[in-house]
């Protein structure tokens, strides 16, 4: 009986914790989107800052890339000067 009983209390407790995080969670959505069609100029400047952020991150790789491309460039003129050097 004692376990019965235990057992129904601990699935009536998760059911009560999963509804006020459900709440929760539901109420802060709710408020960020309200926010968001308040003033779209916000959602505006956030969706430029992250493409911004992309790009920046893009032309960072892209150097990294190009002077990854000239290292290799220079270590394949220096064994061939090496190469060059040990043949004569």
């Amino acid at each position: 009986m004692f376990l019965i009983s235990t057992k129904y209390f601990f699935s009536i407790f998760f059911l009560f914790l999963f509804l006020l995080i459900y709440k929760k969670v539901k109420t802060s959505f709710s408020v960020i989107l309200k926010n968001l069609v308040k003033s779209p100029q916000k959602f505006n400047k956030i969706s430029i800052l992250i493409i911004e952020r992309k790009n920046l991150k893009c032309k960072i790789s892209s150097l990294f890339f190009n002077k990854q491309i000239q290292h290799k460039k220079i270590l394949k003129k220096f064994r061939n000067q090496l190469n060059m050097f040990q043949i004569q």
